[in-house]
């Protein structure tokens, strides 16, 4: 795959906005967040690869504008403080961006971003100790067309050395790496 240049390329322009809520509950132990994006956020002038050629063995393409993309959503978050060592977090998004104008194909004018997955919710939990720590974190990802999934444990600890504590890194082990599945 090879990407030429384009001098007509422009600057993508982002317009809009959004607000948000956070409560905190349960002598702080509980915390609810709220995002959302309102009415729309519009990004003029997005890039993308466009294919120029296509042969058996090499595809030319070219990044070029898209005309204007237009996304929506929300977001909810909460973290749970257990003990002062555990904590429980989680976190729900649901946005769908689309397609609002191309005159270079009007016929794409309505589709979803399909690099966008339209529902994301991830979650961790964390044993923050003195002498060591450990978490399991999990991510899923969902859209019209496509699903990943990504799941991984954590630990480290405190190595003693010369009368202080210094902070071991962390091993990360991810039980299962971007699998992704066409929902058929």
């Amino acid at each position: 795959m090879v990407t030429v240049a384009n001098p007509a390329l422009t600057g993508k322009h982002l317009t809009g906005g959004e607000a948000g809520a956070s409560w905190q509950g349960g002598e702080k132990r509980l915390t609810v967040r709220g995002i959302s994006s309102g009415a729309r956020l519009r990004i003029r002038d997005p890039m993308a690869n466009a294919a120029l050629t296509t042969t058996p063995t090499l595809i030319t393409r070219q990044k070029e504008n898209l005309g204007e993309t237009q996304a929506r959503g929300f977001e909810l978050a909460g973290e749970w403080r257990v003990t002062p060592q555990i904590q429980v977090t989680g976190a729900y998004l649901q946005h769908s961006a689309e397609l609002c104008s191309y005159a270079a194909n009007p016929a794409l004018v309505g589709n979803f971003l399909p690099q966008v997955l339209q529902n994301q919710f991830s979650f961790q939990a964390s044993y923050l100790g003195m002498e060591w720590n450990a978490g399991l974190q999990g991510w899923f990802g969902g859209g019209s067309n496509s699903t990943m999934i990504r799941i991984c444990y954590r630990w480290g600890g405190n190595l003693r050395l010369t009368g202080k504590y210094r902070q071991a890194s962390p091993a990360f082990h991810d039980f299962l790496r971007g699998a992704e599945s066409d929902g058929r």
